[in-house]
């Protein structure tokens, strides 16, 4: 057909068909004859997918047949068939035909969804219950996500205050030791120096020496006791009073700083309360000046105790007993002992600061014609949060832990100091009298320079102890 067709019209036979090259003032095109560039599987493509779906359409509209799929069968006449007219005959004698060509599509979908609405029902939970589940997963992984941002940050926050803290109380030691101690001491030392002079006693016996006639026997035996007593009594306060205000300076400036530092950091962050009551500059000056009570107030009620127990102990100690390094340390140790015994309990608190905590405004206030002490301040809290420390049983066993370590580096240090003459063998007790009459000064040297500050201060249960007083928040 298609070459009858050819042969009827001669006109589609030309050159142009027939030509192998280019024809003039046209677009380059190739000629039919040519095999296509895709390979064959890719050239059938387009053919094979038409097929498929006129497949489709036409498996659909055979079994979606409004005719074929009524409940009324269609009973064809005997030896006839089926042309178009009598299917529109059909179909005009069947209403229910006639309204499925009409609304054929809402019928398929109403027969599509009486057929699979409980799959539809549970494809629909399953992909709300689905849905939810992953809103909850979502939900969860993001608060957890934001609880572990918050620990983070918590416990970032937490190591700066720590690190910061640290670096603080790092300060305030070494302002006790290099500002505020050495200013206690040297004041300490004068007043023991003051109180306790031993020099007329010595100057008498030097005397008498020189001068065998000057003083009876009676009288350089009074004279002898008299230095033994005191030498030991000097001896024995300047350990305690060393070590008990070493021990409360740091104290006190562990308590201040804490103070200070919870102000300053509460006014940065600006949690202030309005009615806060910060330290002021003159209850801190006031607070650090209790630290000279002692020297100022106290030390003669110090010296006549003291005294007392020295001359309990020494009391059946001769001149000429045999002192080593072990009974020297026994008798300085029941001096302490003794005293630390006598009274009521924690009464050596008494000399380290004053029972009253309005002590020092009577004093400040005594040239004033209307003094009020009734009210309270912060000078006040911090000398009752200092007394209670000090009369706390943890502070008790600081201070006797730390004044027989002192002891122990004393006896060390005069057993070294006789040389060949060692202590550890015994020597007379007239002999050891100008050692222990000396070491005062030595045990109330400068901080940088007292071998026993550095003593007391490298006690790991000293360390503890002012570690735990600077961080307690309460």
């Amino acid at each position: 057909m298609i070459l009858d067709r050819v042969e009827a019209n001669p006109g589609i036979k030309g050159a142009y068909y027939k030509a192998q090259g280019q024809q003039p003032g046209s677009f380059p095109r190739p000629p039919y004859t040519v095999p296509s560039p895709y390979p064959p599987y890719q050239s059938g493509t387009m053919q094979v997918l038409g097929c498929a779906i006129c497949c489709f359409v036409g498996y659909y509209a055979i079994h979606s047949n409004p005719i074929r799929n009524s409940p009324y069968p269609i009973r064809p006449e005997p030896d006839q068939t089926r042309t178009p007219n009598s299917i529109l005959r059909v179909v005009s004698l069947y209403p229910e035909t006639r309204s499925g060509t009409e609304g054929g599509g809402v019928r398929l979908w109403r027969e599509f969804w009486r057929r699979h609405k409980r799959k539809v029902y549970v494809s629909l939970g399953l992909c709300g219950s689905g849905y939810l589940l992953y809103k909850f997963y979502d939900a969860y992984t993001k608060r957890i996500s934001e609880l572990e941002r918050q620990l983070a940050d918590e416990q970032e926050n937490d190591e700066l205050l720590k690190a910061q803290m640290q670096v603080h109380f790092e300060n305030i030691q070494r302002i006790a030791n290099t500002m505020t101690l050495p200013n206690a001491m040297l004041y300490l030392s004068s007043r023991v120096a003051e109180e306790l002079d031993l020099l007329h006693l010595t100057e008498r016996l030097i005397k008498g020496k020189g001068q065998p006639n000057s003083l009876t026997p009676s009288e350089k035996l009074e004279l002898w006791d008299r230095l033994k007593i005191l030498s030991f009594t000097r001896m024995v306060l300047s350990i305690w009073a060393m070590t008990a205000i070493s021990l409360y300076i740091r104290i006190q400036v562990n308590i201040l700083g804490r103070h200070l530092y919870i102000d300053t950091a509460r006014d940065l962050g600006g949690f202030q309360p309005e009615d806060a009551d910060l330290i002021e500059r003159t209850d801190e000056q006031q607070f650090l000046a209790s630290a000279d009570f002692l020297s100022s107030h106290r030390i003669p009620a110090l010296i006549s105790n003291m005294q007392a127990a020295a001359t309990e102990v020494l009391r059946g100690k001769q001149l000429r007993d045999i002192f080593n390094s072990t009974v020297l340390h026994e008798t300085i140790m029941q001096i302490l002992n003794m005293f630390m015994s006598t009274g009521r309990p924690h009464h050596w608190v008494d000399y380290l600061m004053p029972e009253d905590v309005r002590f020092y405004k009577s004093v400040e206030s005594s040239g004033s014609d209307s003094p009020n002490v009734s009210d309270v301040t912060k000078l006040d809290l911090l000398m009752v949060e200092t007394r209670t420390v000090l009369s706390s049983s943890e502070f008790g066993n600081i201070l006797d832990m730390s004044v027989r370590q002192v002891v122990d580096g004393l006896t060390e240090d005069i057993n070294l100091q006789f040389g060949d003459g060692n202590l550890s063998g015994g020597i007379p007790l007239a002999k050891l009298l100008p050692r222990v009459a000396q070491i005062s000064p030595q045990l109330l040297e400068e901080p940088s320079r007292n071998k026993f500050t550095h003593i007391i201060q490298n006690i790991p249960e000293v360390e503890v102890f002012f570690t735990l007083l600077y961080t307690n928040m309460s």
